[in-house]
């Protein structure tokens, strides 16, 4: 498992963090993400769980400067404060 950055849509250049991704993870593929605060601690039985998820995709992005573009997650329609419910965002200077 490797980690992708995860980038603004608006602002290609601004890194917001990062996400755990498969190794094998193109810019075809979109990402399904559970919010940590859906996630179920302890028992349950098998009909009350009910996970939300965010997905994302995945794409090259052109970050202005930069002579070849790169794999990233875009945050497309996300805040900050969304992202950092995602299960295993680390952002970037936390």
């Amino acid at each position: 498992m490797r980690r992708l950055e995860v980038r603004c849509c608006c602002q290609p250049q601004k890194v917001l963090g990062s996400l755990p991704v498969p190794a094998d993870v193109d810019s075809r593929t979109s990402l399904t993400y559970p919010k940590i605060s859906t996630m179920p601690i302890g028992w349950f039985r098998a009909g009350d769980l009910r996970i939300e998820t965010r997905h994302l995709p995945v794409a090259w992005i052109r970050v202005s400067g930069e002579a070849s573009p790169r794999l990233a997650i875009k945050a497309e329609g996300m805040t900050i404060e969304e992202l950092r419910e995602l299960h295993g965002f680390q952002e970037v200077g936390r």
